[in-house]
């Protein structure tokens, strides 16, 4: 038996090092496993609970007295006036700065007023009622075609044509001559 090394000396050294690393790391990992078990506390934040609970109070201007629930909507009531002044205001409306407003009606009923048409909601507001148009329709009786007598008779021939056709199919009552050496062959 022959003996020699098919491979070089580097092979099996890079080799031998694969097999015995995996014989160091394992206690290695299983030390620093145990060790984060045995003391979790080290892990936790300085500040001593990860998740703060508390919620932050209040905090209304210093010049200004807290008040109840009323005085809230009573300044939300002013809020809302002196926006509707300002939009009302020609200088701004000049300067082309126009706020807008806080509710959803009331932007859709500036968007009504305002004249502006876009040009494709137009044309989608007018398909929109030919196929209403078209729906409210009643639904015209079939007539026969009374159209072009040339095309009704040429169909009429072709009918014709047709029907012959099938009269000769089925009226053919004479035996099929392979039909019968079939049944013979089999019988």
């Amino acid at each position: 038996m022959n003996t020699t090394l098919k491979h070089p000396p580097q092979f099996y050294r890079t080799r031998k090092a694969l097999l015995l690393l995996p014989l160091l790391f394992i206690p290695l990992l299983a030390l620093l496993f145990w060790n984060f078990q045995r003391h979790p506390a080290a892990q936790v934040t300085s500040s001593g609970s990860s998740l703060n609970t508390s919620l932050p109070g209040a905090k209304f201007d210093k010049h200004q007295k807290a008040g109840n629930k009323m005085s809230f909507y009573d300044q939300a009531k002013q809020d809302s006036s002196k926006q509707q002044s300002d939009n009302n205001n020609p200088l701004l409306q000049k300067f082309g700065f126009k706020t807008t407003p806080n509710n959803a009606a009331a932007t859709h009923n500036s968007l009504l007023t305002s004249g502006y048409a876009d040009p494709n909601v137009v044309k989608i507001n007018q398909k929109l009622a030919d196929i209403n148009r078209e729906i409210s329709q009643p639904q015209p009786a079939v007539a026969p075609a009374t159209g072009n007598t040339v095309q009704d008779k040429a169909f009429t021939q072709q009918m014709n044509k047709l029907e012959t056709m099938m009269k000769a199919m089925n009226g053919n009552s004479e035996p099929d001559p392979q039909m019968q050496q079939l049944s013979k062959m089999l019988g």
